[in-house]
This record gives structure tokens, C-alpha cells and sequence, in this order.
């Protein structure tokens, strides 16, 4: 599991997150923070879709979410305490405590996606695939919470827009 883990962070959600940062200027942090907000609106769509709604799973997942917006803003002022020179790529891994939540959330979330999937299909309907979304989200959240950020850049995407707005039309010359 740790190898897997290795190869997800680095091969995957930090090359993700590199390029969404060079392309738009906002860093990994920001992607934590969309995830999270993507996993709750699903989670609310999930539970808004199913027959028998109840006030306490609704509690329960306005809680998750808050609790991942508390895990993902520690992160964020984890990672900008750190003086510059000793930022190093990928700090959390030599936190054993950070690596051994990424482990245990894979264990989870594989028992997660096969729970909901073979009681679905045990019942013989569609399986609850907001529910399953929302919990790739919360997956994606943890991941992109664990990345290392660039240097702060303006994006290219910005760029791109100001040129397009410094084009303008010429205008007819009046007769």
C-alpha cells in the first residue's frame, strides 16, 4: 500500500495539481478546497435523491465536510509556517502520521466503493452513484491536501485572457 501510495501522490495528484497551478495560478490547496465542496454537494444530492432522507445523515455530512475544510486549511498553514529553504518536495511523507492516514484511506475507500456497490447489486438496483462520486471527492481532497504547491505564478490561463482583451476590433472609421 505504501508504494501505491507513493505512486499516487506523485505520478498522479502532484503532476495534476503542477499543471492546474501553472495553468491557472491556484495551487493544490485550492483543488482540497473544490474537492471537498464537489464531495458535499454530491453527498447532498445522494441523500436529497434517496427515498428516506434523515436529519442525522445530513448532520453527519455537513460535519465530514467542515471536518475535511478544518484538515485542508491546517494543511495549507502546516505548509506555509515551514521557512523556504527547508520546504522540501513532498514534506508530508516524512510525516508518519500523514502517510499512514493516505494508507488507511485507500483501505477505506476500496471497502467503501465495494460495500456500496455489492449492496446495490445484491438488491438488484442501480448502485448510488452520486455517493460514489462524492466519496472520490473526499479521496481527491485528502490527496491534494497532501501535494507540494509550486513557487506562487501568475497562470497562463490569465495571461491568455489579457491578451485576448488587449485585441480589439478595429473600429470602422466614421464616413
Amino acid at each position: 500500500m505504501y508504494s501505491l501510495d507513493n505512486w499516487l501522490l506523485d505520478k498522479v495528484f502532484e503532476r495534476f495539481a503542477h499543471w492546474f497551478q501553472k495553468l491557472t495560478g491556484r495551487d493544490n490547496f485550492f483543488l482540497a478546497h473544490a474537492c471537498n465542496f464537489f464531495s458535499f454537494l454530491l453527498m447532498m444530492a445522494s441523500q436529497w435523491l434517496k427515498k428516506g432522507t434523515d436529519l442525522s445523515m445530513l448532520f453527519i455530512i455537513f460535519t465530514l465536510s467542515l471536518g475535511l475544510s478544518v484538515w485542508v486549511w491546517i494543511a495549507q498553514r502546516q505548509y506555509e509556517i515551514v521557512d523556504k529553504p527547508q520546504k522540501c518536495r513532498n514534506q508530508d511523507r516524512a510525516d508518519p502520521f500523514m502517510t499512514s492516514m493516505r494508507i488507511c484511506l485507500n483501505c477505506i475507500m476500496i471497502v467503501f466503493i465495494l460495500a456500496i456497490t455489492c449492496q446495490a447489486f445484491q438488491k438488484r438496483e442501480c448502485p448510488n452513484i452520486p455517493l460514489l462520486f462524492a466519496l472520490a471527492f473526499v479521496y481527491c481532497c485528502f490527496y491534494f491536501s497532501s501535494c507540494t504547491p509550486l513557487p506562487p505564478q501568475e497562470g497562463k490561463m490569465k495571461s491568455w485572457i489579457s491578451r485576448i482583451r488587449s485585441w480589439r476590433v478595429a473600429e470602422p472609421s466614421p464616413a
